[in-house]
């Protein structure tokens, strides 16, 4: 196939990308801002190389498949049809692939279905998008993946918001040198084709919330002291969603509710267990799968294995609720749960078979983002004014660690983040089995 098939003109890219283009460096890192133009730059990078080059499989990589549909699948749709080029190529919505008249490929995979993913041989380029939901060990397997002879360069695009100082991005591509990796920071700035309610939404962070206007404004990365939550879409869930509970006659006054069980809903059960030594609370939150928050029970100087059972009979009103446990501190919990009370639907680990999450160092920053982007997104509904205030004053300290401000709690954050861990691991819980390992 010869290369005038597409003429590339400086009009169609934004100036900061135009140089990208011909860049063959093994890493190709683009961080920054939202709105910068930086995921449709990509979009147009691999639709150009998909047309002028041969032999190639494009792998095209977010942490849940399920994102992909509506975001960079439709950036290689949109990138095909700017430059008048469908005919070129055979689009299969159903298997998510895209196919060049040339042979050439692109695939859609999500982290989440490692089965599918390692049936998928000769890739000869990856992008990673919103790499900042991903380990440093999904990234280098996926590094590992890119191998075998092509004659031509082979490529791991990674483009992501900098919203954590501590994530392992920064250490790997920015704190260290390495060998074949190009860095390009873009803002809105950068961006000639942002439209103008995008320009203003983000001009008005400066007023309205300035950790979110340093982040993805001007793509700095988050840093320490500031509240890692965006704090105009907490205010905004006050005003909307947060509500009184409803009247309760439990031995428990702690217990809130805010919606009685239905029949035949399918419920989400999120625990982060203190050590029970009055310091922490014991928290239990029970989600619809939808996102609306319908109780929360939170308590400290209750011995934990009194929780665990009180868990037990709450989680079983709400049609057994699906469970996520966090395992740092809640061994207990689950040895009750699983070999006192036979709950029937825990979460298990798919990486180590072991029930409930784990929260690390690698998984918290993930896990806080994807609540940050719940709130930005609004498809969750926090009924809890409580924990509405935690968000508040959850923060990244000194040492790096991301908590509540000194003298605050933040166990329903973590609660409220272990839900949508929940959530996206089993892609919405459509269909889940009792006991399902992840």
């Amino acid at each position: 196939m010869s290369k005038t098939i597409l003429k590339l003109k400086k009009s169609h890219f934004n100036k900061i990308y135009w140089p990208l283009i011909s860049d063959k460096s093994r890493y190709e890192v683009l961080y920054g801002g939202a709105a910068s133009g930086k995921s449709f730059f990509v979009a147009q990078k691999i639709v150009y190389r998909v047309l002028v080059e041969s032999n190639h499989k494009f792998l095209i990589i977010r942490k849940v498949g399920t994102t992909l549909r509506h975001s960079v699948f439709e950036e290689i749709k949109k990138a095909i049809s700017n430059w008048n080029v469908e005919h070129m190529f055979t689009i299969n919505k159903t298997e998510m692939t895209i196919t060049c008249a040339n042979g050439n490929q692109i695939v859609f995979k999500g982290l989440d279905d490692p089965v599918k993913l390692k049936s998928i041989q000769g890739v000869t380029g990856i992008w990673i998008e919103e790499a900042a939901e991903i380990t440093q060990k999904d990234f280098q397997e996926l590094d590992r993946r890119l191998r075998g002879r092509n004659k031509h360069y082979k490529q791991i695009i990674v483009t992501f918001n900098p919203v954590s100082a501590s994530h392992w991005l920064k250490s790997y591509f920015f704190d260290r040198k390495l060998d074949s990796c190009s860095i390009t920071k873009s803002t809105y700035l950068d961006n000639k084709f942002v439209d103008k309610g995008t320009l203003i939404a983000l001009q008005t962070l400066k007023e309205t919330d300035p950790e979110e206007y340093e982040v993805y404004a001007l793509g700095n990365w988050g840093t320490t002291g500031k509240t890692l939550l965006p704090k105009s879409f907490i205010f905004l869930q006050e005003e909307k969603h947060a509500m009184d509970p409803l009247p309760l006659q439990d031995e428990y006054e702690e217990i809130k509710i805010w919606a009685e069980p239905i029949k035949n809903v399918e419920y989400v059960a999120s625990i982060d267990p203190s050590k029970g030594t009055g310091n922490d609370n014991h928290v239990l939150q029970i989600w619809t799968r939808q996102g609306e928050q319908v109780l929360e029970f939170a308590i400290n100087d209750l011995p934990t294995e009194f929780f665990a059972r009180k868990c037990d009979e709450l989680m079983r009103k709400y049609n057994d609720a699906f469970c996520i446990v966090e395992n740092n501190m809640g061994d207990l919990v689950l040895h009750i749960l699983i070999n006192e009370r036979m709950y029937p639907n825990i979460y298990f680990s798919f990486n180590t078979g072991r029930a409930g999450f784990e929260t690390t160092k690698t998984t918290k920053p993930i896990m806080i983002a994807d609540l940050s982007d719940a709130l930005r997104e609004e498809s969750i509904k926090v009924r809890s004014r409580e924990c509405l205030e935690e968000m508040k004053v959850f923060i990244r300290k000194e040492n790096g660690k991301m908590e509540a401000a000194d003298g605050c709690k933040d166990d329903r954050v973590i609660a409220a983040s272990l839900f949508l861990q929940a959530i996206k691991a089993y892609g919405g819980l459509a269909g889940y089995s009792n006991n399902s390992a992840l």
